[in-house]
């Protein structure tokens, strides 16, 4: 079966995401960063959960490890957010976070699914910025 990585699936897209490609036939690997929402999509078979820490290069890899035997094929990277205000609030330690936040979160993913997609003769990435959705 066909397997699509979904970061961010806590949030209201991703929370449409995971439940739209489930409706479509497809396996899930979904991705939250904190226990709060392990159980959100226990009524669906086909999705597996796991926190994983996209910040973090090591917790990424880790992840992709334990999950070696799955045939991912796609991987939708919503992680994301922004912080209200105008360039004279915005201090460099908040500009650091959402660069860690909107950018790091898809690279870590994206550099340890590439050579696996590579291997396996190719995959897609979906990467959706920081913007409110929906």
């Amino acid at each position: 079966m066909k397997t699509v990585l979904v970061t961010g699936a806590s949030g209201n897209l991703g929370r449409d995401v995971v439940e739209h490609l489930h409706q479509q036939g497809y396996a899930i690997l979904a991705t939250f960063s904190s226990g709060r929402e392990v159980g959100l999509f226990a009524h669906l078979p086909q999705v597996k959960t796991q926190i994983v820490n996209v910040l973090d290069e090591e917790s990424v890899s880790a992840f992709m490890e334990d999950n070696e035997s799955a045939t991912i094929r796609a991987a939708v990277l919503l992680v994301g957010g922004f912080a209200m205000g105008s360039i004279q609030e915005t201090d460099a330690d908040l500009l650091h976070r959402m660069y860690q936040l909107n950018f790091l979160s898809a690279f870590n993913v994206v550099k340890a699914l590439i050579a696996r997609f590579e291997q396996r003769g190719g995959g897609q990435f979906i990467l959706i910025g920081a913007r409110p959705s929906l």
